[in-house]
């Protein structure tokens, strides 16, 4: 422990100031030599104890490291970042008049300049070898907290509904039916997240939505001069209904090596709109023996409170951008009170959907 505190000692008030002569010498069992002074960047060599390094330049100091170069058996001369606790300075001794006669080879003590030479075509294209496009996921969430996604959703919910009425005409009950089919809908869908941390997260959404709705609608008319004769008629009718959400999710990124995944959850707020009939109208002529009926619409609005659940598959395919696949369950239910004698209809919104899309991380 002294010689480490002696050492960190040295290396902020003397280090600086010495030349590139200085040579420390591995401590540890074993030590790791960076590319930059940093245990996330890449390893360059993994040294054993009693292992002799010279100090490059003036020796470098960055927070504890130390600027290093020795010579490897697998990539030559190379540089990189040490710790100092990993290290002790040896002692200079003195040169006798037999030593100084000797030259120096280029491979114990090379020079500055040849160092740097090496050091790009020996360290930085097996660092491309190793990582070419991919970057981890845990590096990318460690440098990153905000998102942005556009993704495109596949709806797969169906919802058919029926309602039925009835009133008094020609002293008799005339009876109505009306069968609403709402159909599947794709969506586009932005959301902006933010991390707490490497796994936690919020992410505010909204989920644009446009689905199809038909309806075929039926009367039964008493007839105005017989009893229990009736008159029967049927249409048929197209409608859209637009279904936009707003949701707030709370997510849970599990990452892996390329790849991550999240599970997410929250409320959602459903800002909807549609065109429902408001009235049947029957015209006939005599001898009164058949009717046609119309109908009028009317568009009616309505907001609701819901959730949603779903989980996302993650590829990141550089640090700042990926691609995902993704399923999510909305669900929300809405009262469609259209004016006149009509009774309301309500709607079972959102359903299961599924997607794919971008994420770029910044």
């Amino acid at each position: 422990m002294k010689k480490i505190l002696v050492f960190v000692f040295i290396s902020f008030l003397v280090l600086p100031l010495l030349s590139q002569g200085i040579k420390v010498r591995v401590i540890d069992e074993k030590a790791n030599v960076y590319l930059e002074a940093s245990e996330n960047s890449y390893l360059v060599e993994t040294l054993e104890k009693g292992t002799i390094l010279s100090l490059y330049g003036s020796g470098e100091i960055k927070g504890n490291w130390l600027n290093v170069f020795f010579k490897s058996e697998k990539w030559g001369v190379v540089t990189g970042f040490i710790k100092a606790s990993k290290v002790e300075i040896i002692k200079a001794q003195k040169i006798t008049k037999d030593e100084k006669k000797e030259p120096i080879k280029k491979e114990e003590v090379p020079k500055p300049s040849e160092i740097k030479k090496e050091k790009k075509p020996e360290i930085v294209p097996k660092i491309e070898k190793k990582e070419p496009i991919a970057f981890p996921q845990e590096k990318a969430q460690a440098r990153t907290k905000f998102s942005i996604k556009f993704n495109y959703n596949m709806g797969f919910s169906e919802v058919n509904k029926s309602i039925s009425w009835s009133e008094e005409i020609y002293y008799e009950n005339a009876s109505y039916d009306i069968d609403y089919k709402l159909k599947k809908g794709n969506s586009f869908d932005v959301g902006l997240g933010y991390k707490f941390s490497n796994s936690i997260g919020i992410e505010l959404g909204i989920d644009v939505c446009s689905r199809n709705m038909s309806s075929n609608y039926s009367a039964s008319i008493p007839h105005p001069l017989l009893f229990n004769s009736p008159r029967n008629d049927q249409k048929t009718g197209s409608y859209k209904l637009t279904e936009n959400v707003v949701y707030l999710n709370l997510f849970y990124s599990i990452a892996f090596s390329k790849f991550s995944m999240d599970i997410f959850g929250g409320p959602a707020y459903f800002l909807s709109s549609t065109e429902l009939i408001n009235e049947i109208s029957f015209s006939h002529s005599y001898p009164y023996e058949t009717i046609s009926i119309n109908s009028s619409t009317e568009k009616l609005e309505k907001n609701s409170f819901g959730f949603n659940v779903g989980s996302s598959l993650n590829f990141y395919l550089a640090r700042s951008f990926g691609i995902f696949i993704n399923a999510q369950y909305f669900s929300a239910s809405a009262d469609f009170d259209p004016s006149g004698d009509i009774p309301g209809l309500a709607l079972s919104l959102g359903g299961f959907k599924a997607g794919a899309g971008l994420k770029i991380l910044f």
